[in-house]
């Protein structure tokens, strides 16, 4: 069960960030070491080569069922009827039914069920998730917090009436986005959301109409649409972390969103019908990086950045760290053995945040580890020195082939130099 729930996350991953040459590697790996899981975990009782329809033992069914997700995935480029297609038991069936409800929440370009094979989800508010924390009182227990919240999420589903603002203030302003297939931008532009729905772009492209709907839990679904100079309406629908959005009133880091860019046929209504397919399919998926400053200024998310620019840090303590923005996103600052290194917080495999990695001395020279797929770096160099070796800390060779077919090639991060001012800032 462990093994089959770290495959069952590494094929949500993939179904998200990955696109079609990563879903058809992943599924045919998964395919050619299936006898080794069965002689593992089974004993080769019944076999390697059983029909898929008589397979009875329930590791091996979910180990096909995540096979033929991909493989239908791949196929068909969006699936609508994502009840599984193999037998499952009821364990696994809720395990399966738990993966695609996160692929639909997560915004998949492969998951797209019709209503007649998806339960609805009720979209909650995070004005109602305000007025809870506001006005309860503090529970007397985990249990009293539990069923509390039980009713309150009950009464919101039922009471909903969908008045959310779709024009939020702190959206409105100038983002810079960045389009992405097989991990490397494509092309970059500046859009600005204008209140009311108004979409402006750069010519020769035409902006269309914006909004944001809330999620039914913590992401949110920003979608907007332009018409390009040969008469395609793109529309581009990103999702942003409900909690980063009110974390940047306060602290004035910049907001991210992140999402899939899809072609609509132009007399189509936008809403996800059957004329809407992922650009580029079969060739590689189109994402979309897009970000600003909460204040509304621009904020670059390129891969590519200056020689030389000067940003500030507080004093760092001896084995301690600092979170502070950079030109590519995250930097993590810190102090080892009485050095300060400074390196990109994220890891270009799967551009995963490491700003928790693990920092060990290999051989004198400090070393930041990705806690994903334990990819390491060196501090002083940004050189990488591992390239996914497993999962979660764990090295694992089976996991660590899969996982390097999917998102980039190895690829070092940027290293800064830091120096010390008089007041002790960085």
């Amino acid at each position: 069960t462990r093994q089959l729930n770290v495959l069952s996350n590494i094929v949500e991953r993939t179904l998200i960030f990955g696109g079609d040459q990563e879903l058809l590697v992943l599924a045919e790996t998964l395919d050619a070491d299936k006898p080794a899981f069965i002689q593992r975990w089974y004993n080769n009782d019944q076999g390697d080569n059983v029909d898929v329809a008589s397979e009875t033992r329930p590791g091996v069914q979910y180990l096909n069922a995540l096979i033929r997700l991909l493989r239908d995935c791949y196929a068909k480029g969006v699936l609508k009827d994502i009840r599984p297609v193999v037998p499952l038991t009821t364990a696994y069936l809720n395990a399966y039914e738990r993966l695609t409800t996160t692929l639909v929440e997560l915004g998949s370009d492969y998951i797209r069920p019709s209503s007649s094979n998806m339960m609805p989800l009720t979209l909650t508010t995070t004005a109602a998730a305000a007025k809870y924390i506001t006005t309860s009182a503090r529970p007397k227990s985990p249990r009293d917090e539990l069923d509390r919240f039980a009713k309150w999420e009950s009464t919101v589903r039922k009471n909903y009436d969908n008045n959310e603002n779709p024009y939020p203030d702190d959206l409105i302003g100038t983002w810079n986005v960045q389009d992405v297939v097989g991990g490397s931008v494509i092309g970059s532009t500046t859009v600005n959301l204008k209140p009311q729905g108004e979409v402006i772009v750069e010519p020769p492209m035409q902006g269309l109409r914006w909004r944001l709907d809330p999620g039914p839990t913590h992401l949110d679904t920003c979608t907007f649409q332009v018409l390009s100079d040969d008469g395609a309406i793109l529309q581009y629908k990103g999702f942003v972390d409900r909690g980063s959005r009110l974390e940047a009133r306060v602290s004035k880091r910049s907001v991210t969103l992140r999402g899939g860019v899809s072609f609509l046929m132009r007399d189509a209504d936008g809403v996800g019908g059957d004329d809407m397919l992922p650009m580029n399919y079969k060739s590689g998926l189109t994402k979309f990086v897009m970000s600003r400053d909460a204040n509304g200024g621009d904020a670059s998310v390129s891969e590519s950045y200056s020689t030389e620019i000067s940003l500030t840090c507080p004093a760092v303590a001896e084995g301690e760290r600092e979170i502070i923005d950079g030109p590519n996103g995250p930097i993590l600052v810190t102090k080892v053995a009485g050095t300060y290194y400074a390196v990109d917080a994220k890891c270009p495999h799967l551009n995963l945040p490491m700003k928790k990695g693990k920092i060990s001395n290999e051989g004198g020279v400090p070393t930041l580890s990705c806690n994903f797929h334990n990819s390491c770096f060196e501090m002083k160099s940004g050189k990488c020195t591992k390239w996914v070796t497993g999962a979660l800390g764990n090295q694992n060779e089976l996991i660590g082939g899969i996982m390097s077919s999917v998102g980039s090639e190895q690829k070092d991060i940027v290293a800064y130099s830091v120096s010390e001012a008089e007041d002790g800032t960085l």
